[in-house]
């Protein structure tokens, strides 16, 4: 996916708050059929490894955290 987008002259992100988790592409408006052709793929064919999981559960945990303890929520 990485690779399909910033070719395109695209990136792509993703961001945790206190209740959801937002991914995201910016692609030039010529390519968005190539981004929701990407999307879609990414939502229905998903395949999570284990140990990637894990690895990603602390930056989520860490984002959580920090948002947390912002000024919002003091």
């Amino acid at each position: 996916m990485d690779k399909s987008i910033s070719r395109e002259g695209g990136r792509w992100n993703a961001s945790t708050s206190h209740d959801s988790t937002r991914y995201f592409e910016t692609m030039p408006a010529d390519k968005i059929d190539l981004a929701l052709r990407l999307e879609s793929d990414r939502m229905v064919n998903s395949i999570y490894n284990k140990k990637e999981v894990e690895s990603e559960r602390t930056v989520i945990i860490s984002e959580r955290e920090g948002a947390r303890t912002s000024r919002c929520f003091v």
